[in-house]
């Protein structure tokens, strides 16, 4: 029996159709499939408050060994990227006064146990003359937060193609600490989920 004009007409434009669909799909990835972008693009933004960091609310360094304010396991997107990390904390408070020396504190941002960021705060006490101390005075807070650094975070794992795949990708740990420099006071560290903040940029090497 042969096949009515309509049936044809309608066979060839299927096949055309699927044809045209065939080529297309040769040269665009399919919505589906994550492209790797190019270097300096950024393939992963995350945003930890102090809960979600584990961090305690309230901390308080009185050593000139660190005390650490909190340690993260990132996994990261890439096996091979830069990692930025920005932290910054609302809060903290150095007790005592500065007339019987100078005080000095340091916080650091590690990777992988290497420094990446670091800030300084020191208060000197005043001199009247040479034989009589005035109380130091002043702001004591506002230079040890935030803190920003980069680690270069390179072939991961061995895996140089697992782009936007975890697979074979290992975590690297991120932590941030604080120590007394010099001096005998204390810092107390307060944390807060409105207050306290990590951010973690991962840029395309």
């Amino acid at each position: 029996m042969s096949r009515s004009i309509t049936s044809v007409v309608r066979g060839r434009a299927l096949n055309s159709s699927a044809q045209n669909q065939g080529r297309l799909s040769t040269y665009v990835a399919p919505v589906t499939h994550t492209r790797l972008p190019g270097p300096g693009s950024v393939a992963r933004i995350t945003m930890l408050n102090g809960s979600e960091l584990g961090q305690s609310t309230s901390i308080t360094a009185n050593s000139t060994s660190d005390t650490v304010l909190f340690t993260y396991s990132y996994l990261p997107a890439l096996p091979t990227s830069k990692i930025i990390v920005d932290y910054a904390i609302a809060k903290y408070a150095v007790g005592g006064n500065a007339s019987s020396g100078s005080d000095a504190f340091e916080s650091r941002i590690l990777v992988q146990g290497v420094q990446v960021a670091s800030g300084f705060q020191q208060w000197l006490y005043a001199v009247e003359d040479a034989s009589n101390h005035a109380p130091g005075s002043g702001g004591r807070s506002g230079a040890l937060f935030p803190l920003m650094g980069a680690y270069n975070n390179i072939n991961n794992n061995g895996n140089i193609n697992n782009n936007y795949n975890q697979y074979g990708v290992t975590p690297i740990t991120i932590s941030a600490v604080i120590k007394r420099t010099a001096g005998d006071d204390l810092v107390i560290v307060t944390s807060s989920d409105n207050g306290t903040w990590l951010r973690i940029t991962e840029v395309v090497a």
